[in-house]
């Protein structure tokens, strides 16, 4: 059983940039086994491009038994202003 799935959540880039760095909590899990493995695409610490990306968490138990959970990362560019002289 997952007990916490991350939230959906909205992140700026660097300026100029068209991907920015998502770290999130994977979820945790329980079972009566008590061997759980979790496993989430696209992992915590990776680059993010510009747009939603679903990001799917799977945990599955020594029986391979699995249950999912999904967020969503919504990664907006963030504007460089232009000077003129």
């Amino acid at each position: 059983m997952i007990t916490a799935c991350a939230e959906n959540r909205d992140i700026q880039t660097d300026p100029g940039n068209s991907t920015a760095l998502v770290v999130y909590h994977p979820p945790t899990a329980t079972d009566n086994s008590g061997e759980v493995t979790v496993t989430c695409d696209p992992p915590s610490s990776s680059e993010f491009l510009i747009g939603r990306t679903n990001v799917t968490c799977i945990a599955q138990d020594i029986s391979g038994n699995n249950v999912t959970c999904e967020f969503h990362v919504d990664v907006k560019g963030m504007l460089v202003k232009l000077f003129s002289f």
